[in-house]
């Protein structure tokens, strides 16, 4: 995201540099408007991110419990499932250069 950013020319508004501009200001309106568009952006990659992960729980179920006396080795069970989700996120988050490897 801090790539597309900076190559909309926009990482400025995200990092505090570009300030708002005083209501009474020519720049306030395109300020606003630009901040919207960003908002919309932000809001959009973070439903993805949120829907990826959504998908995600429901390929791969939590691991439970499935005895009385846990005689089935559940601890082994959640360090694999936290390391395919570890995974799953890292490859979730590449860039679209790496489709590839995604898949």
């Amino acid at each position: 995201m801090e790539n597309f950013l900076f190559a909309k020319n926009k990482f400025e508004f995200i990092d505090g540099t570009i300030k708002k501009p005083e209501k009474g200001s020519a720049d306030y309106m395109p300020w606003m408007r630009c901040d919207a568009m960003l908002n919309g952006w932000l809001a959009t990659a973070m439903e993805k991110s949120i829907h990826n992960n959504d998908e995600a729980t429901s390929v791969q179920p939590f691991p439970r419990c499935s005895c009385e006396g846990c005689s089935c080795d559940i601890g082994k069970q959640l360090n694999e499932f936290q390391e395919k989700e570890r995974l799953y996120q890292f490859r979730m988050g590449l860039d679209s250069d790496f489709n590839v490897i995604k898949t």
